[in-house]
């Protein structure tokens, strides 16, 4: 026999105004959602995008105080007319960089350090490049967007993407994950008071760290057959470059 329950109507209004389930899972669930929703839109908040021009130099400045010339990542200036300036770039927290349809990157992998593997030894390619400043998993994460007053700098890990024939292509800058070298990421000019520790940073310089201006990088390969991808490592090869980020 079945049974029925009166409802108030104030419980019936409730009900009605609120649009949801009063289940108590129901309203877990609700909730969890919300949290989130509001946990990520407060996220975005602290780590705002900011869009940056990326300049990939073809050598080192004088005072880099370093001497292996050329760089072995460079622009595409012999193709592109003598331009080393690229649109796109974006900041937050961390730095990520695509080139841009129709542009190149130049990557020299002759300088091996006991990898085998490398698919060319100079070669003009698509490219990316991002860091890994903001990654929960190092000691003491940071916010590229924080790393603000003259002078002010930082060490991360960042990796360079290239693609040839079809095939993924990675330099890996990561002490902590495979033994090789960071990047070190420099203010170099600040909006307002260059004198001013607090003035925020709108210029960055993205070079290697090892002592002869030349970083240890793990290259590896990624592919996928059947869905399934993975990541052969190919051994250590020698980098250098110098990438200029400015915030318009």
């Amino acid at each position: 026999m079945s049974t029925s329950q009166a409802i108030s109507p104030a419980q019936g209004r409730s009900r009605r105004l609120i649009g949801i389930s009063t289940q108590p899972a129901v309203i877990s669930a609700f909730i969890l959602g919300l949290s989130l929703t509001l946990g990520a839109a407060s996220s975005q908040a602290a780590n705002p995008t900011s869009s940056v021009t990326t300049v990939v130099k073809d050598s080192v400045l004088a005072s880099d105080g370093v001497t292996v010339v050329p760089l072995l990542v460079q622009s595409d200036s012999p193709l592109s007319g003598g331009g080393q300036t690229y649109s796109g770039g974006q900041l937050s927290p961390d730095y990520l960089f695509t080139v841009p349809a129709g542009r190149k990157i130049f990557v020299d992998l002759r300088n091996s350090a006991g990898g085998t593997g490398a698919p060319f030894a100079t070669a003009y390619v698509p490219g990316y490049f991002y860091t890994y400043c903001a990654n929960n998993s190092l000691p003491t994460p940071t916010s590229l967007t924080g790393v603000g007053g003259p002078n002010s700098s930082t060490q991360c890990p960042m990796a360079i993407r290239f693609d040839s024939g079809g095939v993924a292509y990675f330099l890996r800058m990561n002490v902590f994950k495979h033994a090789t070298d960071n990047v070190l990421i420099a203010c170099t000019h600040v909006t307002g008071d260059q004198a001013d520790p607090n003035s925020p940073c709108n210029g960055w310089k993205i070079v290697p760290t090892g002592a002869d201006g030349r970083n240890l990088a793990l290259l590896t390969k990624k592919v996928t057959v059947n869905k399934v991808t993975t990541e052969t490592e190919l051994g250590n090869y020698y980098t250098s470059f110098r990438i200029e980020l400015t915030k318009p």
